[in-house]
This record gives C-alpha cells, structure tokens and sequence, in this order.
C-alpha cells in the first residue's frame, strides 16, 4: 500500500474528522426538517388537501423540492470543502522542511500526489456516504427519479475530485500553507463567479436574435459553456431543466458554433475531470524537484549598491582573494545572485507611529514579491479586465446621470463581498502568524499593553482595506455628481443620505470581520486552521444562514427586513434600491442605522472578549 496514503489516513482520523462528520450529518438532517416543515404547509394549500394531510401530488412535490435543495446545498459544500482538504497537504510539509524527505525515498511523484489525493477522496466519500440515509428521505415522498439521483451523485463525486485536484496543484506550487489556501479559494471563487457570470450573460440573450455575426455566436456559445461549467448551476439544472429553456438558448435559434447537445451536468462533470486531470500532472512535475528560489524585489537604491571592496596594495592574488570573499558575502546576503528583500510600496514611508508593533504590520501589507512568470501573467490578465470594466464603468456613470444609482449599487455590493473576505483574511493571521514564528512569547513580554497589542493588530488590517480600495473613490464620487444645469442632485443618481449610509455599512463590515478573525486566531496556533475557520463561519453567517431564511417565499419581506438589521449585504441593497419618494424611506434609513451600530457593537464586544482571554493567558505580565 502507498505509505503516503496510510500516514494521512491515520493522521487525518486522528483528529476530530469523526466531529466534523457528525456536524455535517446534523447539520444537513436539521436542513431537511426545517424545509420540509416549511413546505409542509404551503404545499398543502396549494394542492388543496383536507383534513390537514398533503395529498400525493403535494407529497412529490416536496420530495422534488428537497431533493433540490440538497442537491446544490451538497455540490456547494464540495466546491468548497474538498479544495480545504488538499490545499495544505504539500505545501504545509515543505513549509515544516518535511518534503525534501519525501521526496528523497524511492517513492516516485505520482505516489506522493496520488497518497494525498486518496486520503481526501476517502474521506469525501466516506461523507458523501453517510449523507446518503438523510438524502433517501426525498424517494420516500416521490418526485425524484433514479436517473436525477444518479446524475447529481455523479456531479458531487465530479466536484469533489476536480475541487481535490485544484486545491493539489495549488499546494503543490506554494511555500507556505497559508499562501496555498488563498490560491485555492481564490481560483474556486473566480471561477464560481466567472461562470455564473457567463450563464447570467447567454441566459439574457444578448445577442441579434436574427442575423448575428460570427463574433456574436462565439460569445453566445462561449458564456453557455462557461455557464454550464458550473457544479452549483449544473445542481439546479438536474431538478429543474425549464431553466435551460430560458435562457438565450430559446431566444436565439441557430447558433450552435461551440455549443454542445449534453446536459449541463455531464458538461460540469467532464470539465472538472479533464481539468483534475491536467492539475495531477502538473502537481506531479512539481513535486518532482524543488521550487525555485523566490524572487523578491528591491526595497531602496541602498539595497541596490555593491559592497564596498577593500583596496589593498597587496599581490594579484591576495586581492582576487579579497574580491572573492567579497563575492561569497555578497552571494551569502542574496545581493549577487537575485534582489534583495522586498519591496515596499512609497506609501510606507509616511508610516509613523510611536507602537512599533503597528508599524510593523502596517508596512508588511504593503509589501510585494515578485511571483513566477505564469501567476504575474495571470495577475496581469485579470488586471486589465478590471481595468476595462473600470474605465467602461466610470464612463457610464460621467455620461449617463441615470444609470449612477445602479452603478452605485454594484461597486458597493461587491465592494462589500470583496472586503468581507480580505478583512477576514488580514485579520486571521493576527496572533496565529505569531505563535507560528515564535514571536508571542517576546511580543507578550515587551512593554506594550494589551490595548496597544489589539490596536495595532486591529488598525492595520483596517488601514490596508482604506489604502486599497481608493481606486474605487473616483468611480463612486461620479456617483455623487450635481447636474450642471439646476444645481440638484441628478435623477437616478445617489442621494447624500444613502452615500452615509453606505458607507457607514462599509466600514463597520471591516470592523466586525477584522475583530471576528482576530478573536479565532487568539484561539488557534496556525494560520491556516485561523483563516479555515474564519471564513467557514462568515460563510455559515453571511451566505447560509440568509438561503436558508430566504426560501419560503410568503415570508420573503419580513426576512428581508430582519436581515437588514444584521446583513451588511442586504442593508446596501435596500438602502440603494429605495428613493426619498419611498414612503417608507425613513424606516430603511434607521434599519441601515440600527445595521451599523450591531456591527460597531458586535466587533466591540469580540475585541473585549479578546481582551479578558489575553489577560487570563498563563504567564502573561501584570
């Protein structure tokens, strides 16, 4: 048997997987209770049954209806649970210098990436097995088909793999775990996105439904692959197929360049395991040698200058000597053979601050590495993509008045996506990254206070988003722009009230996540455990919690007002979705209010907690 693969099963079940698995199972049996009692009801109505008991129709509608709800609920935790499971594997051991003995036995690469895949595809399957009883409740009611069970089985052990191999490949071409995990999720995260964007754009049917042109029909085929590329889409596509006759499929007859006759499932599924494929191989050759050493850029002009030599008046050969051991110094510091350090963006140097532990994090979220030639390729790519959606965007909104609301809107909205994952991210490797390299104990034992400790780890996550997103603050002030003629706020533009409070949500959503991560990473040793459990609860917090809120449709405005008072999301959209002329205008403006005061107290409260656990740290000083 492949010792690689016997010492992660061992090491994984050492842990306490037996207790993920058990929450799991609750976890998605109490998801069923709780949908099944929400159609209960509804369904009964609907079909007209007496005596308080669902008829059989009404029955196998609840059956479809669950097995629906499962079905994507189940592929989205794949595309994000079994990336989690792989992206640490190798990265992590080369990070602890565990790899080079690794890869010294006589084990070629392909057993050692296939070890570590089948230690995650074990334990995937062992989930997805014992899921299976509480997804058998829905055949007990009816309305689901064997083949509709067998092709979102299929589609689940489809995702799980090709999620396996992308968080692989990632771990296999990283240095430090942490490094690892953001690409992984990042690239699950871009691809979600891109895909549902590509099926959102040939579901409109842009195109000229009578004479298109050619570049017209590759666009339109290509965003309906990418489209169906997607595990999650292709999930709701099994048990809803009238979604496919909706799109721009239906509305522009006779294109069919690159589009294939397959079922959105089978597409997802082939795409993740050709993708899988091509990422085995790759993570293959890249454990077959060591990384190259990392390039990193220069910091100042000083680092930049040769060491001085010293001039003797001595023979040719002492000298050469002296110069070779110059050289060898030289190569020994890293100035020979590559730069230097890193290099620091011009803005830290207006960094000053009389906390030197402040100073500290605030100038290494500002610092750059030179990455290999595919990823700064990559980086670039998708730089001028924004790039042209930003210049695209800030025309739109100097040239159309109306559309600066919408315009608004979306930057905002995913504005606040975006910084709710990178406050998240900054602030779990708070006191993580400190017990990792060993430098708490010597942070715990300086003069700093605890307040000036919590400080300097909250502010400078929080300056890094403000430094960031000033890019954004051009667009949104064409947002906020007077018509020229009269003098008055422009029709369909953002009033001053809803730019506050918009804002206000902003800022206290970065405070909240910042506090959030902090307060997980005093918990845990590692950053990579810190980050995982962070982002898994915002996840649960933010995304979950609101679906699940949000399926009964007769109580949809009451949870959307509940939500208002907590969900930094849904505060934005209402409050730039309404206009003064909105009788209850003033109401969504105190919801919005009420929204950012939660969050302002809830991270106050996170932080206080923090503060009573460091001063019950065991030899912590007075």
């Amino acid at each position: 048997m492949n010792p690689v693969l016997t010492r992660e099963m061992r090491a994984r079940w050492r842990g306490r997987s037996f207790v993920f698995l058990l929450g799991y199972l609750l976890l998605l049996a109490f998801a069923v209770v709780w949908l099944y009692g929400e159609h209960d009801t509804s369904q009964v109505n609907r079909f007209g049954a007496s005596s308080g008991r669902a008829s059989l129709g009404s029955m196998a509608q609840i059956g479809h209806d669950l097995f629906l709800h499962l079905t994507w609920m189940q592929t989205l935790c794949w595309m994000l649970l079994a990336p989690a499971l792989t992206s640490t594997s190798i990265a992590s051991e080369r990070e602890h210098g565990l790899l080079e003995g690794v890869q010294l036995t006589p084990l070629a690469p392909w057993r050692i990436v296939s070890g570590k895949l089948l230690s995650a595809l074990g334990f995937s399957a062992l989930i997805l097995l014992a899921s299976l009883p509480i997804v058998a409740v829905c055949f007990l009611m009816g309305g689901v088909s064997p083949q509709e069970f067998a092709q979102a089985l299929l589609l689940q052990i489809a995702t799980a793999t090709g999620g396996a191999l992308i968080g692989l490949w990632c771990s296999s071409r990283s240095r430090r775990a942490n490094s690892a995990l953001s690409w992984t999720f990042g690239l699950i995260i871009a691809w979600g996105v891109s895909s549902f964007v590509g099926f959102i754009l040939w579901d409109s049917g842009f195109t000229a439904p009578a004479k298109a042109s050619l570049w017209q029909q590759l666009r339109h085929d290509l965003c309906g692959l990418l489209g169906q590329t997607n595990p999650i889409l292709a999930a709701l596509l099994i048990a809803n197929p009238q979604m496919m006759r909706m799109g721009g499929a239906a509305r522009v007859p006779g294109i069919s360049i690159l589009a294939i006759d397959a079922p959105a499932w089978a597409i997802s599924s082939g795409f993740q395991l050709a993708l899988g494929a091509l990422l085995f191989w790759l993570a293959t050759r890249a454990v077959r040698k060591p990384l190259p050493d990392p390039l990193w850029l220069e910091p100042s002009k000083k680092s930049r200058q040769k060491p001085l030599r010293r001039r003797t008046r001595t023979k040719r050969g002492e000298q050469s000597q002296s110069e070779d051991a110059a050289d060898d110094e030289q190569a020994m510091d890293g100035s020979a053979s590559r730069p230097v350090s890193k290099w620091d963006l011009p803005l830290t140097a207006f960094i000053r601050s009389s906390n030197p532990v402040f100073q500290r994090e605030a100038r290494s979220k500002f610092r750059l590495r030179r990455m290999p030639l595919p990823h700064t390729l990559a980086i670039a790519a998708v730089g001028l993509l924004v790039l042209y959606w930003y210049l695209r965007l800030m025309r739109l909104a100097f040239a159309t008045p109306g559309s600066r609301a919408s315009v608004w809107s979306t930057i905002c909205i995913l504005g606040a996506i975006l910084l709710m994952v990178v406050s998240t991210l900054l602030g779990a490797g708070a006191f993580a990254r400190e017990r990792e390299s060993r430098t708490w104990d010597g942070l715990r034992l300086s003069l700093l206070t605890r307040p000036q400790l919590i400080a300097a780890k909250l502010l400078a996550p929080l300056l890094a988003c403000l430094i960031y997103s000033m890019p954004l603050w051009p667009l949104l002030a064409l947002c906020l722009l007077r018509d020229g003629i009269t003098g008055q706020w422009s029709p369909g533009g953002v009033a001053i009230e809803q730019a506050l409070g918009t804002v206000g949500v902003l800022a206290a959503t970065a405070w909240f996540c910042t506090a959030w991560a902090m307060w997980v990473s005093w918990r845990c040793r590692r950053v990579v455990v810190a980050v995982g459990w962070s982002m898994v609860t915002l996840f649960f917090a933010f995304v979950l919690m609101p679906v699940f809120l949000t399926i009964e449709a007769d109580s949809s405005r009451a949870t959307e007002q509940f939500l208002m008072l907590w969900h930094p999301i849904f505060a934005i959209i209402e409050i730039n979705s309404s206009s003064q002329s909105n009788p209850y205008y003033t109401e969504i403006l105190a919801r919005v209010v009420w929204c950012v005061i939660f969050l302002l107290a809830a991270g106050g409260a996170l932080l206080l907690s923090l503060f009573a656990q460091m001063r019950r740290e065991k030899g912590n000083p007075v």
